[in-house]
């Protein structure tokens, strides 16, 4: 009996540790590129407590135990459900607050070189500038495309943009989990946190709290503190 009480007493310890792991995951890893790596977690703590719960059941023979038990779970699974928009907008702001001076050096810096307006993260062949797709090679042009997508070398020519400088905020991009940025005539500097299709997130410096986005209009507009506003569409 006393072997049964302790393999049950760790059996719930399990399942109520597993219960928390998503409420941990969506606030602290939601907002960055891990979609994949968090849909799998889920799926892991869904298949370790129903394995738990059997292997409880088959362990507490008493039944109004197993009941509670399995109301705890229910009622926890209905409360992540109940409370998943507060979970999001915790989410964003534990996201600012963990690069919240990256944010404010990086944000700075834009506005003072003024002549990068909008850029991406970029990747091995090219990206954007000033809002113009840009190749760093030309073998990657295509005869199709030469008349759209500009050649890095030429481009930043184009636009009197120091080369070092661009490098330096595209990793200052990366540090901050972005993947593009736009600034506008207010001092307003707009940073994407990630988008697929046409949902995208991020925060945004505004000095007078106007709001702004990358993509449109923002259908979430949140205020983190003093001029800093998370957003989403």
């Amino acid at each position: 009996m006393k072997s049964r009480n302790v393999v049950s007493s760790f059996v719930i310890g399990l399942i109520l540790l597993y219960l928390m792991i998503p409420f941990l995951t969506t606030v602290f890893f939601i907002r960055i590129k891990l979609w994949p790596i968090l849909l799998a977690v889920d799926l892991i703590v869904m298949v370790v407590v129903i394995v738990s719960y059997v292997v409880y059941c088959f362990v507490e023979k008493r039944k109004y135990f197993r009941i509670g038990v399995l109301g705890g779970i229910l009622g926890t699974v209905l409360f992540f459900g109940l409370s998943y928009g507060y979970q999001l907008d915790a989410a964003d702001y534990v996201f600012f607050k963990l690069r919240e001076k990256k944010f404010n050096d990086f944000m700075q810096e834009i506005n003072r070189y003024e002549k990068i307006t909008q850029m991406s993260e970029g990747n091995n062949k090219g990206g954007s500038l000033n809002d113009k797709p840009f190749m760093y090679h030309a073998k990657d042009i295509s005869e199709y495309d030469k008349d759209v997508i500009h050649l890095y070398s030429d481009l930043i020519k184009e636009l009197n943009i120091d080369e070092d400088t661009h490098e330096d905020f595209i990793k200052k991009l990366s540090a901050v989990d972005c993947i593009d940025l736009e600034t506008f005539k207010d001092g307003s500097v707009c940073f994407t946190i990630n988008g697929w299709l046409n949902h995208c997130s991020g925060i945004t410096y505004s000095p007078n709290g106007e709001e702004h986005t990358n993509y449109g209009g923002a259908k979430v507009w949140k205020h983190l503190q003093g001029n800093w506003y998370a957003w989403g569409n």
